[in-house]
């Protein structure tokens, strides 16, 4: 059994630096050290009773992210989200591609988003 951190951040704050070392600002960094401090806790020893009373199990792994600021718009902002992003143990997601997401599950014709439209629909169609 696993269990997902997800840590929230505004949708306002800022994720690249700029200059001779681009890449995730303090504020995404802090964020990462918060999750995985969240993840370092279910996985220490000391703290088995409280993680069993908080979740009722022991979880094996724990899949680390942080949801935090906008999507980079320019090309170079890309490469460098892409860059550091490679370079994480923890998925840095942004509100844009949250909400591309959903936008993407509500245009499916077929209805196979979270919620299913199951009559009136091309693969639900209503009989008569």
């Amino acid at each position: 059994m696993s269990v997902e951190l997800l840590e929230f951040k505004a949708p306002s704050e800022k994720t690249l630096t700029h200059g001779f070392h681009p890449g995730f600002t303090a504020k995404v960094h802090r964020a990462i050290d918060q999750v995985r401090d969240y993840g370092r806790y279910l996985s220490d020893q000391t703290n088995v009773q409280a993680v069993l009373q908080a979740l009722g199990y022991l979880p094996d792994n724990s899949k680390l992210a942080v949801l935090i600021g906008r999507s980079p718009k320019n090309e170079a902002d890309k490469e460098v989200w892409t860059q550091r992003q490679s370079e994480l143990n923890v998925k840095v997601v942004t509100y844009d591609e949250i909400l591309e997401t959903r936008a993407n599950q509500l245009r499916d014709p077929y209805g196979r988003g979270p919620y299913k439209l199951r009559y009136g629909t091309p693969m639900h169609p209503l009989d008569e």
